[in-house]
């Protein structure tokens, strides 16, 4: 059966809390990682539309962020994700602002999930996720890990006012605690672009899945996503233990 959030689980919960020093001052700052509230949704596929898909590899290279119907057909696609109650955000835990800050849109796959035949309303965006369906398939985390259910991420994005203090690094430290309240044991993801990957490294992630773009071209003709907006070189799948 697809996988529901846990019925006890309170909502919205607080994961995981860090510290980061301010990049205007000597202020070090506490935020939360949470999940997100549903009166955010908006606030948060305006994030996500603004500062995500142009820095991100696989949609830039197709030019997603220059055509509002390809957009769209995207944001549909997250708030659909933000409506299973399994996305999380961070804010400051302070009281000074209640700013958006970070977002990260999860989903949980499951190896007895029913096989879906998913049409996008878009060439682009239809072409971005059978790619990262190919992917997953001839990566196969179940097999490799022996689970039946692992958690899967689809955009993590930090405004860029907020960026270079390492905020990236602990949205994704946060699956962690994450993991255990969920009842998942590991998290595995695609990271299209250098910092998101640099970014999981530094939080412990390990490369799973490794090709570079260039080999990537010759899987499938519509696979070409070398002229990207980030000048990376390289997809990775990085997975994650709840354990680590």
């Amino acid at each position: 059966m697809p996988f529901k959030r846990p019925e006890l689980l309170e909502f919205p919960t607080i994961y995981y809390t860090f510290k980061v020093k301010s990049k205007e001052s000597d202020e070090v700052i506490e935020y939360r990682v949470q999940d997100l509230p549903d009166d955010r949704f908006e606030e948060a596929l305006e994030l996500m539309r603004t500062h995500f898909l142009p820095d991100e590899s696989l949609c830039s290279s197709k030019g997603v962020p220059d055509d509002p119907h390809a957009t769209k057909v995207l944001l549909d696609f997250w708030i659909e994700c933000m409506k299973k109650h399994l996305s999380i955000a961070c804010f400051r835990n302070d009281g000074v602002d209640d700013e958006l800050i970070s977002v990260n849109c999860f989903d949980v796959h499951g190896k007895d999930d029913p096989k879906e035949d998913v049409k996008y309303d878009s060439e682009k965006v239809q072409t971005v996720f059978e790619f990262l369906e190919y992917t997953s398939k001839v990566s196969d985390i179940f097999t490799s890990y022996d689970i039946d259910q692992y958690l899967a991420a689809y955009g993590l994005c930090v405004n860029r006012k907020y960026r270079g203090q390492g905020i990236a690094t602990e949205m994704l430290k946060a699956r962690i605690p994450y993991l255990k309240k969920m009842g998942l044991s590991i998290t595995g993801t695609a990271f299209t672009a250098i910092g998101s990957q640099v970014a999981a490294k530094k939080a412990g992630y390990e490369d799973f899945y490794v090709k570079s773009y260039e080999e990537i071209k010759d899987i499938d003709t519509r696979f070409d996503f070398r002229n990207n907006s980030t000048g990376t070189k390289f997809f990775k799948i990085m997975v994650l233990k709840a354990d680590s």
